[in-house]
């Protein structure tokens, strides 16, 4: 697996209460047919879904998902949320039967002009229907799949807003009309959003998934869930077993920075900004200091001095964790103050990009996961 090669940083991770996590699955077509970027294999998702089972996953509804955040309730630990991505004829004829057959609840979500030009590669209304018979959910993934973060030619900030918001309000109102209830819950066409959709969605009540990978804790970003993409080269059985059972790094904070040092207010990065960085703080309150490490661990009364203390620059010399930009592992910049800081040795390519981030809990061999997408735009 490509993010297990990386940087020497030694950093022991134990389990602790608030990295019970919630894994979310994100899947596009299922079939040996279609492009293989996006595509499980009907065999490789029946092995996908066998693991689940065998190994004592629960699995969530999208309701029960949006309950738990909105309540702020800890996640059950080993659970996990399958979705499907633009509503793919695939899912209906090769997933749905594996779905029942497990009894797994999953959500798809849709672009409705898609559905409603009864394209041969989409699902229609009617097979819809039909998956919400079977423990699915239908949500919203706009109208068109359009880059909408992407303004048009002349787009003022206001006409922008407009369009996004219908793109969002009609998909919905769409789905309701046709299957008789949704929830709030939206997919980012192409993972991509911005301060200025987050906080449209947010405004209009939504949840918003992105396709940044990473496990999911309690005090997420609401507009900016992670979830594992599979398809292609990603979510061979092995692959899989990792992802599921990863967990949240515990981190205080994020800053983003550009080049010069200058505080970047979204990750969506003007053209000239061809390596940010990224700035780290894990959470003090879970790391222990002993002779040889530093400890993520469970909070015990005897630790009350040292979760108030700063965190050292010595600390953070024994921190095994591995980041990668597109899959390419980099080193740490610094580490001060508590903070640990990357930036890419290459530049960023036009579009999407990532920087993933993982450590080993080395005693139950779980991995801490996280992901910083950026989206670097021509200008």
């Amino acid at each position: 697996m490509r993010f297990l090669a990386g940087l020497t940083l030694m950093l022991i991770l134990s389990f602790c209460r608030d990295t019970k996590a919630t894994v979310v699955l994100q899947y596009h077509h299922i079939s040996e047919s279609t492009p293989r970027v996006t595509s499980t294999s009907p065999e490789l998702f029946k092995r996908h879904m066998n693991y689940l089972k065998t190994h004592g996953f629960r699995v969530l509804a999208m309701a029960e998902l949006i309950k738990l955040l909105n309540q702020k309730k800890t996640l059950p630990d080993k659970s996990v949320v399958i979705t499907f991505d633009d509503g793919y004829l695939s899912i209906y004829e090769n997933a749905l039967p594996l779905l029942k057959q497990y009894d797994f609840p999953f959500t798809v979500f849709v672009n409705t002009k898609a559905v409603s030009e009864n394209s041969k590669q989409f699902m229609s209304w009617r097979h819809l229907k039909e998956l919400t018979r079977n423990k699915g959910t239908i949500a919203n993934h706009s109208v068109s799949h359009a880059y909408l973060i992407r303004k048009g030619s002349g787009e003022s900030e206001s006409e922008w807003e407009k369009r996004v918001s219908q793109e969002i309000s009609v998909a919905q109102a769409e789905i309701v009309s046709r299957l008789g209830k949704s929830v709030k819950a939206f997919a980012y066409p192409y993972g991509e959003f911005n301060l200025a959709l987050k906080n449209i969605l947010d405004s209009m009540g939504y949840i918003a998934f992105g396709q940044q990978s990473g496990a999911v804790s309690v005090d997420v970003d609401h507009q900016a869930i992670p979830r594992f993409p599979f398809g292609g080269s990603y979510g061979e059985l092995k692959d899989f077993a990792v992802k599921v059972n990863s967990l949240p790094l515990p981190i205080a904070s994020v800053t983003l920075l550009d080049e010069k040092d200058n505080r970047l207010i979204d990750h969506v990065l003007p053209s000239k900004v061809k390596r940010p960085k990224l700035v780290i703080k894990l959470k003090k309150s879970h790391l222990k200091k002993n002779s040889h490490n530093a400890e993520l661990n469970n909070e015990r009364p005897q630790d009350t001095k040292r979760r108030n203390a700063d965190l050292k620059d010595q600390d953070m010399q024994n921190i095994n964790l591995q980041c990668f930009s597109n899959g390419l592992a980099q080193g740490w910049l610094t580490q001060t103050n508590g903070e640990l800081i990357y930036q890419s040795k290459v530049d960023l390519k036009y579009g999407r990009n990532r920087y993933n981030c993982t450590a080993k809990n080395r005693k139950n061999n779980r991995f801490f996961w996280f992901s910083q997408p950026w989206v670097r735009v021509a200008d």
